[in-house]
């Protein structure tokens, strides 16, 4: 059997075998920014951010805090974001806003939160898609319901492939 002898590197580790813990620069900006803290509903750490004036600061793909907090469903979270100014309506680079990422999670607390708070229903993404296109694909009926009952013209939007929401979940209501 062979005897494994640990070199230490410069920074006391082993040199011997790479670090599985290695993370990238943007990794550790993302984990120490304000869309860890919305992604997990953080509130502390959320506030902190907030006081820093980060409420609107976007990582690499262009995606908000807001959108995080959208996303995961942290109600509490999106209402201290709006409450400090976060934009509603912020897309990312492919057109995504925070309805269209609450929608296709089937958050439809958040959907009527957003849409209460002046998020624009008839926004479409990079795809042609809008919030409704989102929640239809995911099968969430009920954010269909309440995006149709806000704006029933949504039922007609073709994305860039000429699809309907109702071609994209031919079970649902939206026929």
């Amino acid at each position: 059997m062979t005897e494994h002898r640990h070199v230490a590197g410069g920074d006391g580790g082993c040199k011997c075998h790479p670090s599985a813990a290695a993370q990238t620069l943007d990794e550790m900006d993302f984990e120490r920014g304000i869309w860890t803290a919305a992604l997990y509903g953080d509130l502390e750490r959320l506030d902190v951010a907030i006081g820093r004036g980060a409420t609107n600061d976007c990582d690499n793909a262009g995606y908000t805090a807001l959108h995080y907090a959208a996303r995961a469903g942290h109600m509490e979270a999106c209402r201290k974001l709006i409450a400090a100014g976060a934009d509603v309506n912020c897309t990312t680079k492919g057109g995504v806003t925070p309805l269209h990422r609450a929608a296709m999670m089937g958050r439809w607390e958040i959907v009527e939160f957003l849409c209460k708070r002046g998020a624009n229903l008839t926004t479409t993404d990079s795809d042609g898609q809008t919030a409704l296109h989102r929640a239809a694909q995911g099968g969430h009926t009920q954010t269909v319901e309440l995006l149709i009952g806000l704006e029933p013209s949504l039922k007609e939007f073709t994305d860039n492939r000429g699809r309907r929401p109702a071609d994209l979940a031919p079970n649902s209501n939206l026929r």
